[in-house]
């Protein structure tokens, strides 16, 4: 992991000013380039190749093309013997050199070739062009504004409030932070800068400033016969196998959960090295530290838990804040900073479960869809219609129930659907609470996205598809980045490997869950390994928010909702009507939620100096 900076001018100080706003993301080895037409910069965490050879930025022979990059080419070895083939000589065994030879060798189909996890960024001189790629499902963020003759990109939105690039905020993206937890978009929370979507990249011409974007991938894929659990179970191997490619110490996160159990489990027999496992908990309520031991003692790992307080929130908050990166405000951001922090001292790679869920269908809504894609019903279904009353009743918990039945009528609107889906209460009462909700447009953002991949939205089935495109690369994996390079670790997720995604893509929605439970040819995999393992219900890192406001975060409420007030961002009548009950234990879950996403913003709005 890396990261990665640059601007279209000559100009040292600038790209050296850059890089010192995301050096922790790689403390290693940092470098510059720098002609009459473009400055690049990376700050290098050292995974592959630990010598001088793997120096970044990387030039060709020749010159005429350089790049910048940030992540890992999980098959760059098969890579290199295939451009060895064509005539290609290397003088590193760098990943980084890889890419640049392909791209020399077969252009921007390279992207084809490659896989694993990357934001890059070719400078090839002789087009006078920069070529800006993000890998298939959006691991690795990549961020750029283009603005009159300006060009700039960097690897975290932070970059651009440094003196010489300060933007100003974007209300509507901050609404989103306040309302939905994350940009679901291209939208960030700075004005015009923009992030590369997944799976996507873009040309910018140095000559006349034209920028033009493409996709390079399409995550649509033939539909199976059947599943196939022998061949989900290699496909599974292959991946952890992959993602275990590393000169330095590679960890494990486990919540005890089907998804980080398969990770571990494949981890425990793959590596080579040391094994450590690490879990999260928190002071006072019930966690996942005994399922964690219970996947140590079945691995044989060096097992670690992380004990989370909320006076060690308190005291940490600000620093926590800087990390988010004007860009989340999701709670379970917390215990991955931590778990980050405690994996530094033994390891520089982590595996993580991510992707399980919006691939194999692990949230409970995905069993509410597919009673809906079942039962035959080929319209939007009323609130109150009885049908609605019928499959909510049947899936879902009491405390969803309200919630859930604004997703059912909106399950074949598909922007109103992900509106309702993502925010933390039903629109129609986030709209009440804050008169500056940005409902149309992010609706109109959504409908522009999911035109772009020609996802077709006409049955409930393609939820899991538009969970790929939205909250998994923008809010999960985005949480995963930046709580790791906060403390120098990369995070990688194997289930979200090409191969595994295509899988599972391949099946249907019912293949995958059932009337009982959700990501069945997970499960079947699993209970080939630890039977009782494959029973548990879904897991992950539970954030106990509620109490955290009830012991120790309670006075910051009120200051945020002063902060947001003042900045127009809220509505004041209402939000203060609201507020009493947000830091309370009568406040719901999303309330709760409400709570965090106001405090979590009005810091990051302060420690970046937005606040005045």
């Amino acid at each position: 992991m890396c990261g990665i900076n640059g601007v279209n001018r000559d100009d040292p100080s600038l790209i050296r000013a850059m890089n010192a706003v995301i050096r922790h993301r790689g403390p290693d080895d940092e470098g510059t380039f720098v002609d009459d037409r473009l400055s690049l910069g990376t700050c290098r965490l050292k995974v592959i190749d630990l010598t001088p050879a793997g120096h970044q930025p990387f030039v060709n022979e020749d010159g005429t093309c350089s790049i910048t990059y940030n992540g890992e080419i999980y098959n760059f070895r098969e890579v290199r013997k295939d451009l060895e083939a064509v005539g290609r000589r290397f003088i590193s065994d760098s990943d980084t050199e890889v890419i640049l030879q392909a791209y020399e060798t077969w252009g921007v189909e390279a992207l084809s070739h490659l896989e694993g996890m990357w934001a890059f960024a070719i400078y090839d001189a002789p087009r006078e062009e920069v070529l800006l790629a993000r890998d298939r499902m959006g691991i690795k963020p990549l961020y750029y504004l283009s603005e009159g003759p300006l060009f700039v990109f960097s690897s975290e939105l932070k970059t651009f409030t440094i003196p010489s690039l300060r933007r100003p905020i974007d209300p509507t993206g901050i609404r989103q932070l306040l309302a939905l937890g994350f940009n679901p978009c291209r939208r960030t929370a700075l004005d015009g800068v923009q992030k590369l979507r997944a799976g996507e990249f873009l040309r910018y011409s140095l000559r006349d400033g034209t920028l033009t974007r493409a996709r390079y991938w399409d995550r649509r894929v033939p539909r199976a016969r059947s599943p196939d659990n022998d061949r989900l179970s290699q496909v599974l191997e292959h991946a952890v196998e992959r993602n275990l490619v590393s000169d330095v110490p590679v960890g494990c996160y486990v919540s005890g959960g089907i998804d980080s159990s398969i990770v571990a489990i494949l981890y425990s027999r793959k590596y080579a090295g040391r094994l450590h496992t690490y879990t999260a908990g928190f002071e006072g309520i019930d966690d996942e530290r005994a399922f964690g031991r219970d996947i140590s003692t079945l691995t044989g790992s060096e097992h670690h838990e992380v004990m989370i307080s909320p006076e060690e929130v308190e005291r940490d908050f600000d620093a926590i804040a800087y990390s988010y990166d004007l860009s989340l405000t999701g709670p379970a951001f917390v215990p991955s900073y931590y778990l980050a922090r405690t994996a530094k001292r033994d390891v520089t790679v982590v595996l993580a479960g991510e992707g399980g869920d919006e691939l194999f269908g692990g949230y409970d809504y995905y069993r509410m869809l597919n009673l809906l894609q079942k039962s035959g019903v080929g319209r939007p279904l009323s609130a109150g219609a009885r049908v609605g009353d019928y499959f909510v009743r049947r899936v879902v918990r009491k405390s969803r129930y309200e919630k859930t039945l604004a997703l059912l009528s909106h399950a074949y609107t598909a922007p109103l659907y992900l509106m309702d889906l993502y925010s933390p209460m039903p629109v129609a009462k986030a709209k009440k609470l804050f008169p500056g909700f940005p409902y149309e447009e992010t609706a109109q953002e959504f409908a522009a996205e999911i035109d772009q991949e020609h996802v077709s939205t006409r049955t409930p089935g393609t939820g899991l598809l538009l969970d790929q495109m939205f909250i998994l690369p923008e809010k999960y994996n985005a949480k995963g980045d930046k709580a790791s390079s906060a403390f120098s670790v990369e995070e990688r997720v194997p289930l979200e490997d090409t191969d595994v995604v295509n899988y599972a893509n391949s099946l249907s929605l019912s293949d995958k869950v059932s009337n009982r439970q959700g990501k069945r040819p997970l499960r079947e995999v699993l209970r080939s390994f630890s039977p009782g393992l494959a029973e548990r219900a879904k897991q992950g890192f539970g954030v106990p928010v509620r109490e955290w406001f009830v012991s120790a975060l309670a006075p910051r409420l009120e200051g945020a909702v002063t902060l947001l007030a003042g900045q127009h961002l809220v509505d004041p009548v209402a939000l203060s009507r609201a507020a009493p009950r947000l830091a309370t234990r009568m406040a719901t879950e999303g309330e709760s939620r409400l709570a965090w996403y106001l405090v979590v913003v009005a810091q990051m709005l302060r420690r970046y100096g937005y606040a005045g």
